[in-house]
């Protein structure tokens, strides 16, 4: 089986960028670039923000991928949990790409995309930092 993850932005500190090349062999990873909000942004500009991330990230999807969000409201699940998960779809799916959104989130139009929705906790952790915890989780399924 072979693992994408799809990020929006680009990690910063390295530290993290250590962490994640450490873990990423053989893991595709593609960082987006994401779109730069205004302090102030009003509910519509968020949501053409969103919409624009969004685009970017199907654009970046096949249609013979299974894909997971992370989400705050998906399912918590353990590690082995996943880990049968991903072993049921081996006959159906060459690749599983995991999504993290962006500071907003995840476009609805990528939810439906989505195949499974996970979240690792009920908080919220920085985007860059779950990069790391979730590279790291899948180096463990490989």
């Amino acid at each position: 089986m072979k693992f994408k993850i799809i990020c929006i932005g680009k990690l910063k500190e390295n530290y993290l960028k250590e962490g994640v090349r450490y873990y990423s062999k053989g893991i595709e990873v593609i960082e987006l670039k994401d779109e730069s909000i205004r302090d102030k942004a009003s509910e519509k500009e968020k949501l053409q923000i969103l919409d624009k991330e969004g685009n970017k990230i199907i654009e970046k999807i096949k249609k013979d991928e299974f894909v997971i969000i992370l989400d705050i409201k998906g399912r918590e699940i353990k590690n082995n949990e996943l880990k049968e998960k991903i072993k049921s779809m081996e006959l159906q799916y060459k690749k599983v790409t995991f999504i993290i959104g962006g500071s907003l989130g995840i476009s609805d139009e990528v939810k439906k995309r989505s195949n499974y929705k996970i979240s690792y906790s009920k908080m919220t952790f920085p985007h860059q930092l779950m990069r790391l915890v979730l590279i790291e989780e899948i180096s463990k399924l490989k």
